[in-house]
């Protein structure tokens, strides 16, 4: 049976909480995943700033993690 459009991971953002946590724990068991790479870019003066997680999902921890100016 092939999900319909309103269902798996397309819902998962309209019924998920602010918290982080439990919006990865939602996101993983949608997709079967155990692991997340999540990141972020923010602008420090001149340069840029680029931040990578990767998350074991099961634990919620972060396995690795890598900054970069650019």
């Amino acid at each position: 049976k092939k999900p319909s459009p309103s269902s798996g991971a397309s819902s998962v953002g309209r019924s998920c909480p602010s918290g982080v946590k439990s919006c990865s724990a939602e996101i993983a068991g949608a997709l079967n995943a155990q692991r997340m790479l999540s990141g972020d870019v923010s602008r420090v003066g001149d340069s840029v700033l680029m931040n990578l997680f990767l998350v074991d999902l099961k634990t919620n921890r972060s396995i690795a993690r890598i900054g970069k100016r650019v």
